[in-house]
């Protein structure tokens, strides 16, 4: 400068100082803009849940019973036959009758999300084929045809999932068709205490569906769908209390129902299983759209949100109870058979743990609110906190 004056600026502290203090605003600022990007997501979760609830409502309308959770009465049976409850013919009994056992709620509800092209492909196209083996819905592929278990339906995954879905992956799912307040019998069929039941139980030739006069306790006090995270692929690597399912639970009484306090006991630190965890099944949580398996498309309320999920045995498939969890902060979205949807706390109240009942129990709901909600007919009439 002129008169000998030198050039003004900052310091080399005042720099620092001030890239501290940019620092330190864009550390606050972060968790409220993290924070304000899941309440987004989890609204957008909440949308879709909803969509789905009317989507079982259009149903009601059109077929006057509610969808099938497993034993699809317009899926899963073979229309040619004299009794349509009858094996087909060729392989093992017990994989024909899984053929018709293992058709989850999504599929007959197809037609009213926007999927009729992939109805059609079920209905038509698979389940009209002289192999009936080939078409499981674990099936990636028809010979050389993808089947329509590949498919992704974006409405069915939660976008705060965080889940690894590749191309080649079986479809994968979020929202869980409530399979009532009692731990499972068996690893697809659901106890006929909540709104979504099977269409047949034992092979019978008799619906068991529920229509909206079933639900005695009231469509605002009954649970109809919550969510449940998508595990990892390798279900022997899933030590996650969300998304994995822990191993050998003690049996109860009659060798299938464990008391929910055994698998309760298996929440440990950090967010993690108590070992052991599953080794083996097909694959992990939410991994099938189309099975009814309850590893993939169903939960119980025996324990309150956010708990662990057990298996009789090693295998992840095997009579396990499903938990509803989420990666939404302190509970889960869940829709009401009125096709309200609801953010549950996972405090919601939980009691009775230890004790168990059988199947074909028919009294109140032992297990707190949460069981209640999931009674379709148990007197409680409990309403959500």
């Amino acid at each position: 400068m002129r008169g000998g004056g030198k050039m003004g600026g900052f310091t080399l502290v005042e720099l620092l100082v001030v890239i501290a203090i940019i620092g330190i605003l864009i550390a606050l600022l972060l968790p409220a803009v993290q924070a304000a990007r899941e309440a987004a997501r989890r609204m957008q979760c909440t949308n879709q849940m909803r969509q789905l609830a009317l989507a079982c409502h259009t149903f009601v309308d059109a077929h006057k019973r509610f969808p099938n959770s497993s034993h699809s009465i317009n899926l899963c049976m073979n229309p040619t036959r004299t009794n349509n409850w009858t094996p087909v013919t060729g392989g093992s009994s017990n994989m024909n009758w899984e053929l018709r056992d293992r058709l989850s709620y999504i599929c007959d509800l197809l037609p009213f999300i926007e999927q009729t092209a992939l109805y059609s492909d079920v209905n038509e196209r698979a389940l009209s084929r002289a192999d009936y083996l080939s078409m499981y819905p674990w099936a990636d592929k028809y010979g050389d045809v993808p089947s329509p278990w590949v498919s992704k339906i974006s409405g069915l995954v939660c976008p705060s999932d965080k889940a690894a879905v590749a191309p080649s992956d079986l479809g994968v799912n979020s929202y869980r068709a409530c399979g009532g307040d009692l731990a499972p019998y068996g690893y697809w069929v659901t106890s006929n205490r909540g709104v979504f039941s099977a269409g047949c139980k034992n092979n019978e030739a008799v619906d068991f569906s529920i229509a909206f006069e079933g639900i005695i306790d009231g469509t605002s006090n009954t649970l109809l769908l919550s969510e449940a995270v998508i595990g990892i692929r390798i279900a022997q690597q899933d030590d996650s209390i969300k998304g994995g399912v822990a191993a050998s639970v003690d049996s109860g009484p009659d060798g299938w129902i464990w008391t929910p306090a055994a698998c309760f006991a298996r929440k440990g630190a950090a967010g993690r299983l108590v070992p052991p965890v599953t080794t083996s099944g097909g694959q992990s949580s939410g991994r099938r759209w189309g099975d009814s398996v309850h590893l993939f498309t169903q939960f119980h309320a025996s324990l309150p949100p956010n708990a662990p999920s057990c298996a009789r045995s090693g295998n992840n498939e095997d009579s396990t109870l499903m938990t509803a969890n989420s990666h939404h902060t302190g509970g889960v979205n869940a829709a009401l058979a009125d096709a309200s949807v609801r953010f549950v706390s996972e405090t919601i109240a939980s009691r009775n743990l230890d004790q168990t009942v059988s199947q074909s129990y028919g009294g109140p709901a032992i297990y707190g609110v949460w069981a209640e909600l999931a009674s379709r007919n148990g007197g409680e009439s409990t309403a959500l906190p």
